[in-house]
């Protein structure tokens, strides 16, 4: 009756095994969430970096014209490189709360292309302007050639509006699919955060395990050197009583 109990055991280990390596596994199962975590790391330091050189350059040529606005930038850039790195430092460390900056910047990172993606949807749907033109002109030729010239604008405005639609509405496919990406990667970043929370409970339980194992050990090793301690002092005693006899 032992054994079918017994294979039922090992068989619901290794479901749950396998179900937790599915887990923490991403990308059809590819790549493990640390890893892709770290890919997305590495991304976003290049991307960063690059920005920062960038930012630098640009205000190194506009001089101090724009330093309000290139000193906000580069402190908001600054902030999502101590992010990336803490999340280098969090893997390492298998530290998890060391993620939430990450998570934080991305979290805001997917808010703000969400708000500018339903901007350019209103834009497209409603219209980026109203335009009224009232033309008063008597009979004339000069009168003709400028309602002529008039008609050429108000095409010309037509064509660029049209234009400006269909570079919104890329603008939005593009806001829509790297907001996507940026969903992915916040899911991806949770599922490490809950990865490296598991391993934290799992190095804290076996710690306490070794600690209980060598207090164990200790209290075994007393009790021994107790019982060797009697066990030698019968033996003397023994012998002294066999000295007097």
């Amino acid at each position: 009756m032992t054994e079918p109990n017994q294979g039922n055991g090992m068989t619901d280990s290794t479901t749950i095994v396998k179900t937790v390596k599915r887990r923490n596994r991403c990308c059809c199962s590819l790549l493990h969430v640390t890893t892709a975590t770290l890919l997305i790391g590495c991304l976003e330091l290049c991307y960063f970096s690059y920005e920062i050189f960038s930012t630098v350059h640009y205000f190194i040529q506009t001089g101090e014209q724009y330093l309000l606005s290139l000193s906000i930038s580069l402190f908001g850039i600054l902030l999502a490189l101590i992010a990336s790195v803490l999340l280098f430092v969090a893997i390492k460390t298998s530290t998890p709360y060391l993620l939430v900056p990450h998570l934080l910047m991305q979290a805001a990172a997917i808010c703000i292309l969400l708000l500018i993606c339903l901007f350019c949807l209103f834009a497209l749907i409603a219209g980026t302007s109203l335009d009224f033109r009232i033309v008063n002109a008597e009979d004339g030729a000069a009168n003709d050639l400028a309602l002529i010239m008039a008609g050429k604008s108000t095409y010309e405005l037509i064509y660029i509006s049209r234009a400006f639609a269909l570079i919104l509405s890329f603008i939005c496919i593009f806001l829509f699919l790297f907001g996507l990406v940026q969903i992915w990667m916040l899911i991806t970043v949770f599922r490490c955060f809950f990865h490296l929370q598991e391993k934290a409970i799992l190095k804290t339980q076996c710690k306490a395990i070794n600690r209980v194992r060598s207090s164990s050990k200790r209290q075994n090793c007393t009790a021994n050197d107790a019982k060797n301690n009697n066990s030698f002092s019968l033996e003397m005693n023994s012998t002294k009583v066999i000295g007097e006899t």
